[in-house]
């Protein structure tokens, strides 16, 4: 991707526009991804980082939609534990290690992200402690790409597709929430679909963290513009999943709580959209990048 192409304004503190410069053919990738849980014990750094590159090979744009920590190690967290403390993370001032040590993963990525959003384990820390640790990642990262987004829990993001020569102009919405509620070990949270999108008929797509869960979920709709003229087209849903899996490393664990509660496995990874525009339109592709 030609980052000339890419510009972003932040028009409140729900939208964020994303400005593309097209030519016919051109296409536009973005790594969609969220519940890192980056300083967790239990975190997949390794395969983080291959998909991270990855991103960065393809010249993608990184948007992250929140738990990007963990932070469950802290005094004020009731499910902290011992065994699940890094050993570098033994300090008194455990805040300021995990910021430092995420930091450092991420430095590398900076330049090609676009924003970080809130998920649940960040605003429990906010609640707790009065910190917000994504503002202190964004500052720390600020050397390397000074325009990084700060997202809350949810918001909209417009992917703007302008012509270099002037004309062409369409938009492509995306709607992004970190999530909520359990697993849904059956349906596993695709029920909710139909629910968002009814109070969401302005996104092409809506994507969701948070359980844990990885799926895709098309809806096709039939549309009227102003000029009576009728269309179909989708509207994607995307649940991401995460790069956070129970075990020790050798294998999966035989207790504990996710064990008690008889979680079922859950896949590692992430999506990819595509734009591609071609007539004056751009067509929108999910790729799963999973392990």
């Amino acid at each position: 991707m030609n980052d000339n192409k890419i510009s972003v304004e932040k028009v409140n503190n729900f939208v964020t526009i994303i400005r593309i410069a097209y030519e016919h053919g051109d296409e536009f990738p973005f790594f969609l991804s969220s519940d890192h849980h980056a300083d967790s014990v239990k975190c997949e750094r390794e395969i983080l980082r291959n998909h991270l590159e990855e991103s960065k090979e393809r010249g993608a744009k990184n948007l992250f939609f929140g738990d990007t920590y963990d932070l469950m190690q802290g005094r004020h967290d009731r499910r902290s534990a011992p065994e699940d403390l890094k050993d570098e993370y033994k300090r008194s001032d455990y805040l300021d290690a995990v910021s430092e040590d995420v930091a450092d993963f991420y430095r590398p990525y900076a330049e090609n992200t676009i924003g970080f959003g809130l998920g649940n384990h960040e605003t429990s820390v906010i609640k707790n402690t009065g910190h917000n640790p994504l503002n202190t990642l964004i500052d720390k990262l600020s050397k390397e790409n000074p325009n990084i987004m700060r997202w809350g829990y949810r918001g909209f993001i417009f992917f703007r597709f302008e012509h270099v020569n002037g004309g062409g102009r369409f938009t492509k919405k995306l709607y992004f929430h970190h999530g909520s509620g359990g697993t849904a070990p059956v349906t596993k949270g695709v029920l909710k679909t139909g629910r968002r999108s009814v109070y969401l008929p302005d996104a092409d797509i809506i994507c969701t963290g948070h359980t844990h869960n990885e799926w895709y979920f098309p809806l096709d709709r039939l549309r009227v513009n102003s000029h009576g003229k009728v269309y179909y087209d989708k509207q994607i849903h995307l649940q991401l999943p995460s790069y956070k899996r129970d075990g020790d490393g050798k294998g999966p664990p035989v207790a504990g709580w996710a064990v008690e509660s008889e979680f079922s496995p859950q896949g590692i990874g992430s999506w990819f959209i595509k734009f591609k525009v071609a007539n004056g339109k751009a067509t929108i592709t999910p790729e799963p990048i999973t392990h």
